[in-house]
């Protein structure tokens, strides 16, 4: 059967591409690299069949012969099940062991009693869990021990988790380096990303485009460290053959409209659809129970928006080619909770608090100190006009010197702003005017409410004479907010 699903190694990456436009490459080695089937992962050849006519072909030595375009046209898509793959980390625990462990969630809020097993596939091993040790709202990593196996067997009496999860392919699994989870089969790797490799092959050495370092050594079973330092054939090669893409951009995913809380494989949210925007090649997304799903391409054909509707409280989302390369579930529910502030600290250079809002003080010798868990910029304004935009990288710490009066600096993280001090001169009222009067008039000055640093009570310092009015400033700036036309008032901007 001629195969439908092909893509060739270029300069660019894997390209899809017809039997017809390859033609011009003429008959190519399957042990080539240069054709390679988008389902399988595996070279195929390009031959001559009736009236020499081409079309791709697998080689009849594949050690895999499963491939679901060898024997029927099956549309390239995502297929969606509740088979998902639970998550699987690996923990090193010194440079002769590791363990394993399996991610398993409760995808309900009901409690249930009793015990589930975790069989390791071609050993006589069950380990058992009570369903106790589970949370419904977050992962519980559980160990399976030492040993690598293909498979891990699911015996569980309540239909919860799958009956078979994929385990550690002896040709090599590949693990994120950073929270060392495996990374599902058909994933994107990317070029100068640091990969954890678990086989039982040796792969030292003979490869100038990937960088290889030995971690770990457990009976017949190696850990290394690979990362591709190019982006090329080489390197493509290298991945393709433990069944991954290399890419220069990976699968990118992003919930753009509907309100959400965010936490490990759960989004909750309370809307009857949500927008998603994705970017990858030939990534797609679908939900179980089946819901319908509008789809739209972005303008640079790289990136595309779907529609959801979320029918259900409870919906299985997943995002991948033939397998699925991420999920999570869609909880339909209230959004009681406010969405926590990024973190950020802006101190003086003893350490104090600066808040935002508007001060009469300068910052001891001028300097503030700013710290941000994430990237972003820092705008500074003079009498209202940018002066300096200044980058803000995540986890580092910055320092804004010489700060002077009539100076605004706002702080974004991302594009949103979360923090903003003006640092504005004393005016005060110098006329006679009555208390009572005077009181009456702020407390009856509206316009749209400003914030205001604690230091704002200092003003109340300067109407000593003014008891009703200071003790009014003072509940303001314990307040944090006051009338804008207020604060204009007191600053003698009348």
């Amino acid at each position: 059967m001629p195969l439908t699903h092909v893509a060739m190694w270029t300069n660019h990456g894997w390209q899809d591409i017809t039997a017809e436009n390859a033609s011009a490459h003429s008959k190519v080695s399957a042990h080539s690299g240069l054709f390679m089937c988008k389902i399988c992962k595996q070279y195929v050849t390009l031959a001559a069949g009736e009236k020499n006519k081409k079309h791709f072909r697998h080689r009849s030595g594949e050690p895999d012969k499963n491939c679901e375009d060898r024997s029927a046209y099956i549309p390239y898509k995502n297929h969606l099940s509740i088979e998902f793959t639970p998550p699987i980390r690996i923990q090193i625990i010194d440079n002769r062991s590791f363990r394993l462990k399996i991610g398993f969630i409760l995808p309900t809020n009901d409690h249930f009693s009793g015990s589930f097993k975790i069989g390791l596939y071609g050993t006589n091993e069950r380990i058992i869990y009570d369903f106790s040790r589970l949370r419904s709202d977050t992962l519980t990593y559980l160990d399976v021990g030492s040993k690598p196996v293909s498979k891990y067997i699911i015996t569980d009496s309540n239909g919860l988790f799958p009956g078979v999860v994929n385990g550690i392919r002896e040709k090599g699994t590949l693990f994120d380096s950073i929270n060392c989870k495996k990374i599902p089969d058909d994933a994107d790797v990317k070029t100068n990303n640091t990969y954890y490799l678990l086989t039982t092959k040796n792969i030292i050495g003979g490869y100038s485009s990937i960088d290889i370092e030995p971690i770990c050594t457990q009976n017949s079973w190696c850990l290394y460290s690979v990362t591709a330092k190019k982006f090329n054939s080489e390197a493509a090669r290298f991945f393709i053959e433990l069944g991954y893409i290399l890419t220069e951009k990976s699968v990118r995913f992003q919930i753009v409209w509907g309100a959400y809380q965010n936490t490990p494989y759960i989004i909750n949210h309370n809307s009857n659809q949500i927008y998603t925007h994705i970017e990858g090649d030939s990534i797609d997304t679908d939900v179980y129970p089946i819901a319908p799903i509008k789809r739209f391409s972005c303008p640079d054909l790289k990136s595309s928006v779907s529609e959801i509707k979320c029918n259900e409280r409870q919906q299985l989302l997943s995002l991948g080619r033939r397998s699925v390369l991420k999920y999570t579930y869609l909880w339909k529910a209230e959004l009681s909770d406010a969405a926590k502030e990024p973190a950020l600290e802006v101190k003086d250079i003893d350490n104090r608090i600066i808040s935002a809002g508007v001060s009469d003080r300068l910052p001891k010798e001028k300097i503030i100190i700013i710290k941000s868990q994430f990237d972003g910029h820092i705008d500074i304004f003079k009498n209202d006009w940018l002066i300096e935009r200044i980058p803000l990288k995540a986890a580092s710490v910055l320092e804004i010197p010489d700060i002077q009066m009539n100076t605004s600096i706002e702080i974004f993280q991302g594009t949103d702003s979360i923090w903003k001090c003006s640092f504005e001169p004393n005016k005060y009222i110098s006329s006679n005017i009555e208390e009572d009067v005077l009181l009456s008039k702020l407390k009856n000055a509206g316009g749209k409410m400003i914030p205001v640093a604690h230091s704002f009570g200092a003003i109340a310092l300067k109407y000593k004479n003014y008891p009703k009015v200071k003790e009014w400033i003072i509940a303001q700036a314990r307040a944090g907010y006051i009338s804008e036309k207020a604060y204009k008032l007191l600053r003698g901007n009348r």
